[in-house]
């Protein structure tokens, strides 16, 4: 092995009472992107897949029409497990240098400016004391570590990219644009679907109530004449063919099921009162 340093040497003293002395600037390597202390962007990351992936499970999904639904979850479901495993692969491979991965995890002091320009001279790194394998080793100052062939330091995941983790690194991202295409997509889905009016959800109800709103005007228009209406249906299940009565002028509601819901049959029973007052022009002048 190539002799220590003088600064390598005083960092690498022994323990004493069975922790390893730290003092000044001195760190250790990072050897996974779980390693504590966790990044913020990394904790970001983490509550964005988690929602996504909630919104499109439990939300976007369920949206769909039947028939389409469980195409719908197990695409999303595969293409959110590639992507965690490869998340995960991404972060806790460790893209240093061999020479340094095969030995004890001590601590490494900070560059002695005065003594080195660089922390990589001549192939040699004077903070990790090993001899680089490749002019494409550098030593990343955030893991504190020399990584071969590295790219970059990835911030979402807490590590750095290197040759080890390179192909994990770019299958985490090309699973993330794929599974952010196939969100937006269920998404504009939904929405189109919603439109054409064509769910059977809970949306449907609500929309069916905000439209029965729009009947109460028109009572209080009527009430407002002196036309002395009785309700607009007085029989929700009485007959095939409830009638609304006005003056003993008789008006079909509707011809629909009698087990039809009373709401339903309320709100088309209006609709049709509606029209029928329209047609009437009289009744407004």
């Amino acid at each position: 092995m190539i002799p220590p340093t003088e600064a390598t040497r005083v960092a690498l003293e022994p323990p004493v009472g069975g922790r390893l002395r730290r003092s000044g600037s001195v760190r250790l390597r990072r050897q996974h992107g779980l390693q504590p202390p966790l990044h913020p962007l990394q904790l970001c990351g983490w509550l964005t897949l988690c929602a996504l992936a909630g919104g499109a499970l439990f939300y976007l999904v369920p949206a769909l029409p039947n028939y389409a639904q469980p195409a719908a979850a197990a695409t999303v479901s595969v293409l959110l497990l590639i992507h965690l495993a490869s998340h995960l692969a991404a972060a806790l491979i460790d893209p240093a240098e061999e020479a340094l991965r095969q030995r004890a995890l001590l601590p490494v002091p900070q560059l002695d400016r005065v003594k080195h320009a660089h922390v990589i001279e001549d192939g040699f790194c004077h903070l990790c004391n090993i001899k680089v394998a490749s002019s494409r080793t550098k030593h990343c100052s955030a893991c504190n570590k020399c990584v071969a062939n590295f790219d970059h330091h990835c911030k979402w995941l807490n590590n750095c990219v290197g040759s080890r983790n390179y192909a994990a690194f770019l299958m985490c991202v090309f699973s993330a644009v794929l599974a952010a295409a196939l969100v937006a997509a269920l998404a504009i889905a939904s929405l189109i679907y919603h439109c054409l009016g064509r769910v059977d959800s809970p949306q449907d109800h609500t929309k069916e109530s905000l439209n029965s709103i729009n009947e109460f005007p028109m009572v209080g228009a009527i009430y407002t004449h002196n036309l002395k209406l009785p309700p607009l249906c007085h029989s929700f299940h009485s007959a095939d063919k409830p009638e609304c009565e006005n003056s003993g002028l008789k008006i079909n509601c509707y011809t629909a099921d009698a087990d039809a819901g009373s709401w339903k049959q309320y709100t088309q029973c209006s609709s049709n009162k509606k029209a029928f007052l329209i047609k009437k022009r009289g009744y407004f002048h």
